[in-house]
């Protein structure tokens, strides 16, 4: 870069500040004129020194400082005006010597941030100060209905913080960051937000969550997605490692279905949103299950992590096409290669103080931003890498371990009678067996007792006007399996939820048989 093309950045420094640098620049040149006998000459040349200092003093005492730390802070708070942004263009001590710091400066960022002096006296706050976070209400308030767009925070570089939307449909996206920095909760707030500004017929969603924490606020919500395979339906919700893995297999089938669609047909589908909680945990855990097990149990093991790491792949790479698409939260460990080559196409992400190099291997580029992120160290504040996004933003207001306590509290966030939409436009759309699977994904059975319910509340529903069956002594898996979802839910009293599955008046014995043989106890009512 030419001289004539540098932009030079003049800051300005308090008046108190130049003056009594020019000043002691005069004063310190008067001895001179008067041993040399130079006269106006030599106050000419004072007073030409002294402009130089007054312009340019407090610059090269800075660049000095740099160089010299114990060097005293200059007066009248002027250390604290100093930008947070990086400066553009060379100093006037860069220019004179020479230095083009634009040309190694790019290569410390990452050692700048990873060696932040540890003893130094941390004095800030851990939230960001003065700027309010936007909340869920907020974000939903200014939604369009079914858009596929959604708010992820308040900007912290641009001007006014305005609040900043991004277009989720058909993209991947990545959450890492320390733990307790707000990644997991900034999850919870996208989840919200998108499931209460879309419908279950634009989104579906498919909650893989070891920890079974940030997915028990959405248990209850319509939008869970739900198959039948092998006559047993099977909701996308995991909260095991066997459990993720069959979902993630299941996941995986769909897909293949989805592929033998056309494109008009495809566009009919809701988008199939799979969050995945902790995936590093989750490769850890299969592949050290290889050396943990018996000798006889290694190969199956390794079997296990291999089909992890097929379906991740398989997923990252051909999931867009087919309107499934990965929410992926993790502590930061991309190391492992196989993970690595895995979520190369999982390009939109949010880093939550995470270390330049660590960033770099997750496949962050925005090395300035993540260098300021990372030494600021802020909840809740992280840098997003989006195609319409490329910021430092400030999350959303969302207390996850406050709305889990009043989870628990309430037993659900979102309560509906059925906890199931057994019509979900996944099933509508399933109806072949697919392609190399031993197992078939179905559409389910006509039932016109779960078309009423389907609408809302059972207790406002009249069930009188249903027509009686025959009542079967047998009770199938289906039943059963109505029985346990409507009891966890805690909605509905034992003669109601019997009613619905047609085993009220004489036959509510039975029931009552049934439940003793599930485990579930029931009270006697009137």
């Amino acid at each position: 870069m030419s001289e004539q093309n540098e932009q030079i950045e003049e800051k300005k420094y308090p008046l108190g500040v130049s003056a009594k640098f020019a000043g002691g620049t005069f004063l310190a040149s008067l001895p001179f004129d008067l041993l040399a006998h130079l006269g106006p000459t030599g106050l000419l040349v004072g007073g030409l020194a002294s402009y130089v200092a007054w312009k340019h003093g407090p610059e090269v005492y800075e660049a000095l400082r740099d160089i010299v730390p114990a060097l005293p802070v200059l007066p009248d708070g002027s250390e604290q005006t100093l930008p947070v942004q990086k400066k553009q263009g060379r100093s006037l001590i860069d220019r004179a010597m020479g230095y083009h710091p634009e040309e190694n400066g790019q290569a410390q960022e990452d050692v700048q941030a990873e060696n932040i002096d540890i003893f130094a006296q941390q004095e800030r706050s851990a939230e960001v100060p003065g700027i309010a976070r936007i909340t869920v209400d907020q974000m939903v308030e200014r939604t369009a209905r079914n858009s596929y767009e959604v708010y992820i925070g308040r900007s912290l570089t641009g001007q006014g913080n305005k609040a900043v939307k991004i277009n989720f449909r058909k993209r991947h996206i990545k959450l890492i960051g320390a733990s307790q920095h707000g990644k997991s909760s900034m999850a919870a707030a996208l989840l919200e937000a998108i499931t209460r500004t879309h419908d279950n017929e634009h989104v579906l969603l498919a909650l893989l969550d070891l920890e079974n924490k940030t997915s028990r606020l959405f248990a209850d919500v319509p939008h869970i997605a739900e198959l039948l395979v092998g006559g047993k339906t099977v909701d996308l919700h995991a909260k095991s490692y066997d459990e993720v893995l069959e979902r993630l297999e299941l996941i995986c089938e769909l897909i293949d279905y989805r592929y033998t669609l056309s494109e008009q047909e495809l566009d009919q589908l809701p988008i199939l949103i799979v969050y995945l909680e902790e995936f590093i945990d989750l490769k850890d855990y299969f592949k050290q299950l290889i050396d943990a097990v018996p000798e006889d149990q290694k190969e199956s093991a390794k079997k296990k992590y291999t089909r992890l790491v097929y379906c991740i792949k398989k997923i990252a790479a051909r999931g867009l096409k087919a309107y499934v698409q990965l929410l992926m939260c993790a502590q930061v460990d991309y190391a492992d290669e196989d993970l690595k080559e895995a979520l190369v196409n999982v390009t939109s992400g949010m880093s939550f103080a995470v270390r330049p190099t660590a960033a770099k291997a997750a496949g962050f580029y925005q090395n300035a931003m993540i260098t300021q992120n990372a030494k600021d160290d802020k909840v809740g504040q992280c840098v997003v890498e989006m195609p319409d996004c490329k910021d430092i933003i400030l999350a959303p207001d969302y207390d996850l371990k406050a709305r889990l306590r009043a989870l628990g509290a309430k037993q659900a966030v979102y309560k509906k009678a059925l906890p199931v939409n057994l019509k979900t436009p996944v099933s509508q759309h399933v109806n072949t067996p697919v392609n190399g699977s031993t197992s078939s994904i179905e559409p389910l059975p006509e039932n016109p007792r779960l078309r009423l319910l389907e609408t809302g509340n059972v207790s406002e529903i009249e069930l009188e006007d249903i027509e009686e069956p025959s009542v079967n002594v047998n009770v199938n898996d289906q039943t059963r399996e109505t029985i346990k979802r409507l009891v966890e839910m805690g909605t509905l009293k034992h003669r109601q939820i019997a009613k619905v599955v047609k085993l009220d008046g004489r036959n509510y014995p039975i029931y009552r048989q049934v439940c003793r043989e599930m485990g579930i106890a029931t009270e006697r009512e009137a």
